[in-house]
């Protein structure tokens, strides 16, 4: 079992490597015992309500509904997005010595030509403080300031990747989180400014299709763990002979237990930070149920499936530990195949921010 925790930027280590290694019991403890006195910090990640579009907001900063905050021990980060895409407005590194727990101030004093730099501009300067566990004042120049409701917080947690609901999205002996093979992963590469490391396993001999585990690993030069880690993977698998569509709902619901949802064909498991299974109908106070919501497809209140390319930037299930999608290939014949996807939102979180970081 192995488990790793980020700290807060009022921390001293960025990770530790615990060495009787303690149940996710333990960790979920330490982590909800930290809760009241974060209730009103930025450590973490913390997503703001914002009338940039329709308000005051959009003069004052950029143009967007969404500020979206980071903060550790490696520094500090937000922007101004939009929630339908997650396109980016104005991006902002933390004014130095401004964090407070409570308050922190981001962006340039410089006027807006200055602040455009190629592809990406810069935020004129903000400053964020909390009046309320669920309310933040937004301030900018002499002539802005209004509360804003935060929509999500996600604190940084103890990550044990022995947990049961990462095990149980294990595959052909590949399952989300540390890499224990170096020579499974490629060299880290830039891909549309996220960097990470391409994973293969060889799980077959006859061919690629059923015999290939592919995936994206966080690298440890990136997060600060001591290995890398895999976020996503992807699998695919003919059946010699089709099988019927119960029997295939039947023998995934066993494998992986009832599902957050499913409509005929496919299924989906949804897993929060303290490895509770998460439903589409759960309200947006959880933090994994809210960050996820832009990757569900909905219609008509029925679940369709997960689209992980619905918003980019800096939105996405970052409240989630484990997000796994299994799809039936089907046919009049019956299910001939099937192809599962697996995501873990937290380590996918911290791979982008602490790049945003450093960009």
């Amino acid at each position: 079992m192995l488990s790793v925790r980020h700290q807060s930027i009022s921390e001293g280590p960025r990770w530790r490597r615990y060495g009787a290694l303690p149940s996710i019991a333990a960790l979920l403890a330490a982590a909800l015992a930290a809760t009241p006195a974060a209730a009103r910090s930025f450590d973490g990640i913390t997503i703001l309500s914002f009338d940039g579009n329709h308000g005051p907001g959009g003069d004052a900063i950029a143009r967007g509904d969404r500020i979206i905050v980071f903060v550790s021990s490696r520094g500090a980060y937000a922007s101004v997005s939009d929630s339908f895409q997650g396109r980016r407005s104005c991006l902002a590194a933390v004014v130095p010595n401004s964090f407070t727990g409570r308050s922190i101030s981001f962006g340039v004093d410089a006027p807006l030509e200055l602040r455009r730099q190629r592809t990406r501009t810069l935020c004129p300067k903000f400053t964020l403080t909390f009046e309320g566990p669920k309310t933040v004042r937004v301030s900018a120049g002499q002539t802005y300031s209004r509360a804003q409701r935060v929509l999500v917080q996600v604190p940084f947690v103890g990550v044990d990747f022995g947990a049961a609901h990462f095990t149980r999205s294990e595959i052909r002996g590949v399952r989300l989180g540390p890499v224990p093979d170096p020579s499974e992963v490629g060299a880290l590469r830039p891909n549309h400014g996220e960097a990470y490391k391409i994973f293969r396993r060889q799980v077959g001999e006859n061919g690629n299709y059923g015999t290939l585990v592919q995936g994206k690993a966080a690298a440890a030069e990136i997060t600060g763990w001591p290995w890398d880690v895999l976020f996503n993977f992807r699998f695919s698998r003919k059946y010699d002979q089709p099988v019927a569509s119960s029997a295939f709902r039947d023998a995934a619901i066993e494998h992986w237990g009832q599902p957050s949802s499913e409509r005929p064909g496919r299924l989906v498991w949804i897993y929060d930070l303290a490895g509770k299974l998460v439903r589409v109908s759960d309200p947006m106070t959880n933090s994994c149920r809210a960050t996820v919501d832009p990757w569900l497809k909905v219609y008509n209140g029925v679940f369709s499936h997960i689209d992980p390319n619905a918003v980019s930037g800096d939105l996405g299930p970052w409240g989630c530990s484990v997000i796994l999608e299994v799809g039936a290939s089907t046919s009049d014949a019956g299910v001939g195949g099937f192809n599962i996807l697996a995501w873990s939102g937290y380590t996918m979180a911290l791979n982008h921010f602490f790049q945003r970081i450093e960009e």
